[in-house]
């Protein structure tokens, strides 16, 4: 009897050292894409409250500069966004955006802010690091947030 339980043990040493690689590469790779998609998370958490703080201050007198927004979305991402490029393009009008003719008459009920808008798209590249995806997978990662913010609301 004893001498059975002795060959058992042998059999699951050798499945537990046959399985746990790839337990191991299951786990890893569950680890490496929470951590992305807590950076796309992050961006967008940070997008949003960058430009609410932005959205107070006066534009017409302290221009938007994608460098401010760049150093707010670092310090509302708590340091965990890898690598971020902004992009500001400025409109004249809602209506400029949209490119809305104007002999449109549905479209003319609509409220369209007469102060310029902002376009500010934020794109986060990242890599897979730490699982063995990220050798299956050696292309950063890109992710793109678009807000649109204007004025017109708050100054008059």
């Amino acid at each position: 009897m004893s001498q059975r339980r002795t060959r058992q043990r042998g059999v699951i040493s050798l499945e537990t050292a046959l399985l746990f690689p790839a337990v191991l590469a299951v786990l890893l790779a569950f680890f490496d894409i929470t951590r992305v998609h807590l950076q796309y998370g992050l961006l967008e958490h940070a997008m949003r409250s960058s430009l609410r703080v932005l959205l107070a201050e006066d534009w017409r007198v302290k221009p938007l500069n994608p460098s401010v927004i760049k150093r707010m979305i670092d310090d509302n991402s708590y340091g965990f966004i890898d690598q971020v490029d902004v992009s500001i393009i400025r409109y004249d009008s809602l209506e400029e955006l949209l490119r809305v003719g104007q002999d449109d008459d549905e479209v003319s009920a609509v409220f369209r802010p007469r102060d310029p808008v902002f376009q500010v798209t934020a794109t986060l590249s990242t890599q897979m690091e730490i699982s063995p995806l990220a050798m299956l997978y050696p292309e950063p990662l890109v992710f793109t947030s678009t807000l649109i913010a204007s004025q017109d609301l708050l100054f008059d």
